[in-house]
């Protein structure tokens, strides 16, 4: 047999080492992710470290883009990054407890079961719990929901959806500021504003990972991905009103106003003890005390009287 006339081709066998599965899922299948990962453990901190490799210039430029969405966030073969989207989000955790508080304290008014003013360690806890749950878990379940509906190209990772989370939370930060004011209305212009920016920033890089050919989605998958990008929706909106009502939510007040001292009456003379209505014997007894008073007056008199008289007819001239 001619050997020099067969032509053996070397078969690429990543798939043998379970690697191409863990890229596809967390978005490490660019030549640098791979030399990065490629002898790492995907439980390893050294894995995830090419998602943290970014500078302050283009986190900057992504921040940009996410609070004025004009194209696609992430461009074709472009790595997300996670270091955005963690700072981000401990920003806002931190900025939303101070603000939160501060507004508190900017609108309380002192009262007999609240003297004084405290602190609210629970707006640390709240806010953590929401936007840490927004990041992680939120964007695990709409991946798996991508998949499930028939999103089965190269992208979106997992890393994507966490990213584009993450991004989608930076309008509420210069928003967090702006709601210390007293008006209550301009806090709500403000939450709504920073719910549009972001949700459709989301929604619209999401709906990207749609296919275009009409002829890989069918009327069912077109409408479960209608019905996931409605989810995304209502989340977003329950975030924007948990920041509103719960960390905004005081009643107008006059800016720089001084609370108002409440004045202290003066403790109110003791009223005096009502008094029964005297009984009809006790009227009868006083009438009959005066009535003897009166006759011992007129005796007394009458007896004084005629002694008088009689003293003076013995007198002689």
């Amino acid at each position: 047999m001619d050997t020099e006339a067969l032509d053996f081709e070397d078969i690429p066998h990543d798939d043998l080492t379970g690697t191409s599965d863990t890229r596809g899922l967390l978005g490490t299948d660019s030549s640098d992710s791979a030399e990065a990962s490629g002898s790492q453990s995907v439980w390893s901190i050294e894995y995830y470290r090419v998602f943290f490799n970014v500078g302050t210039k283009d986190v900057m430029s992504r921040v940009a883009r996410s609070m004025f969405p004009k194209s696609v966030f992430y461009q074709r073969n472009e790595t997300p990054d996670l270091y955005g989207p963690f700072w981000i989000v401990t920003t806002l955790v931190v900025i939303l407890a101070v603000t939160g508080n501060f507004a508190s304290y900017i609108h309380f008014l002192p009262s007999d079961k609240n003297p004084t003013w405290t602190y609210d360690f629970e707006k640390v806890t709240i806010a953590a719990s929401v936007f840490y749950t927004m990041i992680t878990i939120v964007p695990i379940m709409v991946y798996f929901c991508l998949r499930r509906i028939g999103v089965t190209g190269p992208e979106p990772w997992l890393t994507h959806i966490i990213s584009l989370y993450g991004y989608s939370f930076f309008p509420y930060v210069p928003a967090a500021i702006a709601c210390v004011t007293p008006i209550d209305m301009i806090r709500w212009v403000v939450i709504l504003l920073c719910f549009l920016i972001s949700t459709f920033f989301l929604v619209r890089n999401i709906r990207s990972y749609f296919p275009v050919d009409g002829l890989d989605w069918d009327a069912q998958a077109k409408f479960k991905g209608t019905i996931l990008l409605a989810c995304i929706i209502l989340g977003q909106a329950v975030v924007a009103l948990v920041t509103k009502l719960y960390f905004f939510h005081y009643a107008d007040i006059t800016p720089f106003a001084a609370p108002a001292k409440v004045a202290h009456a003066a403790p109110a003379a003791a009223a005096p003890a009502a008094v029964a209505p005297p009984s009809m014997a006790a009227v009868a007894k006083a009438v009959k005390a005066v009535a003897k008073v009166v006759a011992n007056a007129t005796a007394t008199g009458a007896a004084g009287s005629t002694a008088t008289g009689a003293a003076g007819s013995t007198v002689k001239p």
